[in-house]
């Protein structure tokens, strides 16, 4: 009798315990979706509260975009790396009357861009697709960054990722710290359409003398993941030829480019002895973007521009340490502006042409194309002898750190 009265109570406790946690989970759950950090829900926005989205961004904002694009359909998605994410507007005049996101990621790599747009093409298909190609996310030391696991990007159950955003362990976190910087007057740079701000990022303090050159120094010549130890992987190419034969056969149209990197960069690439590999990966693009006309003869002909190279945008001055930033054109010699993005847009989307800026990259001229590389490089070092100077000793100052990195990484993963 005893026996049963105890098993009776034990299971009464049991529910109510299971009652009451159910009821907190909810009340957790609750309280995040009102404050939303991430943005996702958009139920309600009070400035000084929560009007700021600043944990949009937070980690990669890969969780982030993989529960918008999840979540809600667009008619055009603009694709690739943090070049796409800051310099491309999805409030851009040329893509205007068209409901646009950018899933431009920080720290990617084009093995993950293409898991982002199939992960787009499985839920909720565009109308289009833009991706922009940079030579840094074709080398095999570029992996996957430390949120991709945790996003539906890389194949989890999206249930899960949303419950997760709900009321998983840093979500309440990410509510309150949400409620703080709204307090203090922070503002989100990553915007509700997956674009970055980088006028905000950055603030306005920022000196493009001082952070162009440094920002070269660190992120490309002594980050294995970018061109420090660079590794070429032409399987990356065969990934976006099968995307794109997969999307056009289903509807979608594809527009492609190479990114408008600055001059200082190509130097870069020069001085670190990737020339050859940089040409290479231009003609498997070229031969790539052939093959996927051959395979989708229905679709529209699959064009590649490439806005890089020396030209009017590409060659703006860098100024001199202390001017503030009054470049328009860059952030630094990687990251082009918003403006320039509009002008890359408007090429692709509307047939807007600015002179001399973009060429239609082919089979036939890519040769020709490469080797007007060498004839912008001797114009650029007789034209500009200061800013070759500082790109020069950039990369022999950071020779031996570059040695040991890549020694280091040789030995950690077996190449020869």
């Amino acid at each position: 009798m005893i026996g049963t009265r105890a098993r009776t109570w034990g299971r009464r406790y049991c529910g109510r315990i299971a009652i009451v946690a159910s009821l907190l989970l909810a009340g957790v759950a609750l309280i995040n979706a009102s404050i939303d950090p991430m943005g996702v829900w958009r139920i309600w926005s009070v400035a000084g509260i929560n009007a700021e989205r600043v944990k949009r961004g937070a980690g990669g904002s890969r969780v982030a975009k993989s529960l918008e694009l999840w979540l809600r359909p667009y008619e055009t998605i603009l694709a690739g790396t943090s070049r796409v994410e800051v310099g491309l507007d999805p409030a851009s005049p040329s893509l205007a009357g068209r409901r646009a996101y950018n899933t431009g990621l920080s720290g990617t790599n084009m093995a993950e861009i293409e898991r982002v747009a199939r992960f787009v093409l499985k839920h909720n298909p565009p109308g289009d697709i833009v991706i922009g190609l940079d030579f840094l996310a074709f080398s095999a030391r570029r992996g996957m960054s430390s949120d991709f696991d945790a996003s539906g990007f890389s194949g989890a159950w999206m249930p899960l990722v949303l419950a997760r955003s709900l009321v998983g362990a840093g979500a309440l976190v990410d509510s309150v710290a949400t409620i703080i910087d709204n307090l203090r007057g922070k503002k989100a740079d990553t915007r509700a359409d997956g674009a970055v701000v980088n006028e905000l990022k950055f603030g306005s303090g920022y000196d493009d003398g001082t952070q162009v050159p440094e920002r070269l120094r660190k992120q490309f010549l002594l980050n294995p993941g970018t061109y420090a130890c660079y590794a070429y992987d032409p399987g990356r190419v065969d990934l976006l030829r099968d995307l794109l034969i997969d999307a056009r056969r289903s509807g979608v149209g594809a527009h492609l480019y190479v990114s408008p990197m600055h001059v200082w960069q190509i130097e870069a690439v020069r001085g670190l002895g990737l020339l050859a590999d940089f040409k290479r990966w231009r003609i498997d693009l070229a031969a790539m973007a052939a093959a996927v006309d051959r395979a989708t003869p229905g679709a529209p002909p699959l064009e590649l521009w490439d806005f890089g190279g020396y030209n009017p945008i590409t060659t703006e001055d860098v100024p001199e340490p202390g001017a503030g930033h009054v470049m328009r054109g860059y952030w630094d010699a990687s990251h082009f502006s918003m403006p320039i993005g509009d002008l890359v847009l408007g090429r692709l989307l509307r047939g807007e042409a600015t002179p001399g800026f973009g060429v239609l990259l082919t089979r036939d001229n890519v040769g020709a194309e490469n080797a007007a590389l060498e004839s912008g490089h001797a114009a650029f070092a007789a034209d500009r002898p200061d800013e070759m100077a500082i790109v020069e000793g950039l990369i022999a100052e950071t020779a031996d750190e570059r040695t040991r990195l890549c020694g280091a990484l040789d030995v950690e993963v077996g190449v020869d």
